[in-house]
């Protein structure tokens, strides 16, 4: 992807879509690169779902419809990369809106094809504060359920738990677990 260009990121359940969010590639490589999901665009979403219900209930019954929703929060910016199981999600004028300074999202490492960025939300998040060197584990029974299903594999939860651990060691030393110059980055990409 070249910086400026503009793509997806979309996540499937068992190859059917799920999701599909417009982006903007800012830079980088398949290592790390930057995305920002424009605030107000128009976004492929579950019809009927609320995203605090079980995730897994509903792909393990494979029957969602597909519906077009606006995306209305401020501007997030994802930090991801096709070699590791998580990205970080962070905005850069409403802390407000993720609830902490950065969130971390653990999910199966990006594939990229042409502007697609595909990937699947595995269900478990960490909310950092980054001035206390805390976190918050978040849908911790959603991974399980997850697991349990079949919908992970064993291998994934490993992949999974090994970053889990990275991360939150790299919290409490007081790192970040990407580089700390794409939050100036994308303060002025947009």
């Amino acid at each position: 992807m070249i910086a400026g260009s503009c793509g997806y990121i979309e996540e499937r359940v068992r190859g059917r879509l799920w999701i599909k969010r417009p982006i903007v590639f800012l830079g980088g490589d398949m290592n790390e690169f930057l995305v920002a999901c424009p605030a107000n665009s128009s976004m492929v979403f579950p019809a009927d779902f609320d995203r605090d219900d079980g995730a897994v209930e509903t792909w393990t019954a494979g029957q969602w419809k597909l519906t077009s929703k606006t995306f209305k929060p401020p501007t997030v910016f994802r930090i991801m990369s096709c070699d590791r199981p998580y990205d970080v999600w962070f905005c850069t004028d409403d802390r407000n809106f993720l609830g902490c300074d950065w969130y971390v999202n653990f999910q199966r490492p990006c594939v990229l094809r042409g502007e697609v960025v595909e990937t699947m939300d595995w269900q478990l998040d960490l909310k950092v504060d980054e001035a206390s060197r805390s976190w918050q584990l978040k849908d911790q029974s959603e991974f399980d359920a997850a697991l349990a299903s079949g919908l992970l594999t064993s291998e994934d939860a490993t992949q999974v738990e090994q970053a889990l651990s990275a991360v939150q060691h790299a919290i409490e030393d007081g790192a970040l677990p990407w580089d700390p110059a794409w939050r100036q980055f994308a303060s002025e990409a947009l």
